[in-house]
């Protein structure tokens, strides 16, 4: 990286901001500060704050380290209404006689933490691949959860509304060593066949509410050309995926099938299943 980074600057000049607000830091402290927001939360604060509080549990719990000097000092904590009052608590708690030491020390963590935050890959982050197949008059689930170093939170799995037993067994990654993952297969799920008008046959629902917003990914194959899938998002960490009945009638007999009563009768041991080419389980 260049030694000047205009970039890297104007997160200086916001980590700056923050240091001096009043009292215990939020998500408000950080509202207006463009750069930070955009590097951590693509533009939402609340994915930027949950970042902020990850990269503090990774780099600053300790108040006489560089960074963990700037949250001090910033007032996560031990909150109190300026700057000044927190650099002479700082003193007290670790018997320094002027605040300069803690200021500068502050100053270099701020200078770390905006490099961090400045060349923070926007992809590092929890991520979850969901796949869905349909044959016959069933269809499949399966969802894998990645992450890194992050503080874990179980991801919920429900299909038509009714929980179902996740998988919580943690598996390394053979393709990059710093993430693990752990995999819930849901198997020969029966389909509605009374749907009409693109009603629902079947909906899964996945919520994984990890401090980090993760990342979603989705694969979906239907032998039936009649039937659609369709996607949603939200806020809360939470996607929904359906399979839909496009006609007004409903379907009569059996749905177009890529599979045969043998790989059904293989799903029991998932390592033998017969994806497409190019896809794993």
């Amino acid at each position: 990286m260049a030694k000047h980074d205009p970039a890297r600057d104007r997160v200086e000049v916001e980590l700056r901001a923050i240091r001096t607000g009043a009292g215990i830091p939020d998500e408000s402290r950080i509202a207006t500060c463009d750069e930070i927001v955009d590097y951590l939360g693509n533009g939402s604060v609340s994915q930027a704050w949950s970042e902020l509080e990850r990269l503090r549990e990774t780099h600053g719990t300790d108040p006489e380290s560089k960074i963990g000097a700037f949250f001090y000092t910033a007032g996560w904590g031990i909150g109190r209404e300026t700057l000044d009052q927190r650099l002479w608590q700082y003193c007290a708690e670790f018997h320094l006689e002027a605040t300069r030491t803690p200021r500068r020390r502050s100053d270099d963590g701020i200078r770390e933490l905006a490099r961090i935050i400045r060349d923070r890959a926007p992809l590092a982050r929890p991520r979850v691949v969901v796949t869905v197949f349909q044959s016959g008059n069933a269809a499949d689930l399966i969802c894998r959860f990645y992450r890194e170093q992050e503080s874990w939170r179980a991801p919920i799995i429900d299909i038509n509304g009714e929980e179902i037993d996740v998988d919580l067994t943690q598996h390394r990654d053979t393709f990059d060593n710093q993430e693990t993952y752990s995999q819930t297969l849901a198997l020969k799920q029966p389909l509605d066949m009374s749907a009409v008008d693109y009603g629902a046959m079947i909906t899964f629902r996945i919520h994984w509410p990890m401090p980090v917003a993760p990342r979603w990914q989705f694969m979906a194959s239907t032998a039936d050309p009649r039937i659609w899938v369709q996607t949603r998002t939200f806020p809360d960490r939470t996607v929904d995926v359906s399979l839909r009945w496009s006609l007004d009638k409903p379907a009569s007999g059996d749905l177009v099938s890529a599979r045969t009563q043998q790989y059904w009768d293989s799903t029991d041991a998932p390592s033998h299943m017969s994806l497409p080419e190019g896809w794993v389980v």
